[in-house]
């Protein structure tokens, strides 16, 4: 029996996606990037913060005597949720798997969605406490990216 060209293509779509959760499973977070355990995806792509990194340096916006566990803490405390969300929307936009995100900072996948999409929402609409937080974390994560690789972060974080 012969599959229609359009079925296949559904078939093929879908079987890829549940290969890259597969191998999505197996990554490791380190250094600078994710990287397969396994060496089927490719390269390490150089100059490209991590997940771990841009937690690592949105935590050093924070007061660790309050928060000992940074932007991962288990609290509903405004001024670290504004953060852990500002996070995932950094993360998204560099195209991190959900999965990794909400594993790293200790959330659930929905909550990065929703994260994401509000940091989103509040920077279109230019509520002035996103907009100072978003700054902050920004300007720090410039900092680091410009010591560490000399040179500033892509736009696309910036926006």
């Amino acid at each position: 029996m012969k599959i229609p060209h359009k079925d296949q293509i559904k078939f093929t779509n879908k079987l890829m996606e549940d290969v890259i959760d597969l191998l999505n499973a197996y990554f490791i977070q380190i250094g600078v990037a994710v990287v397969p355990t396994i060496g089927i995806i490719g390269e390490l792509e150089l100059g490209k913060l991590g997940v771990n990194e841009i937690i690592e340096v949105t935590n050093t916006t924070l007061d660790r005597n309050l928060y000992p566990e940074g932007v991962a803490a288990r609290t509903r405390k405004r001024d670290l949720v504004m953060k852990r969300q500002i996070v995932s929307y950094i993360c998204k936009k560099l195209g991190y798997p959900i999965h990794h995100i909400s594993i790293l900072l200790k959330i659930d996948h929905a909550t990065v969605l929703h994260g994401h999409r509000l940091v989103g929402e509040l920077l279109f609409n230019k509520n002035s406490h996103m907009i100072m937080a978003h700054t902050e974390i920004i300007n720090t994560l410039n900092a680091y990216h410009n010591k560490k690789y000399g040179k500033d972060i892509p736009e696309i974080i910036k926006s």
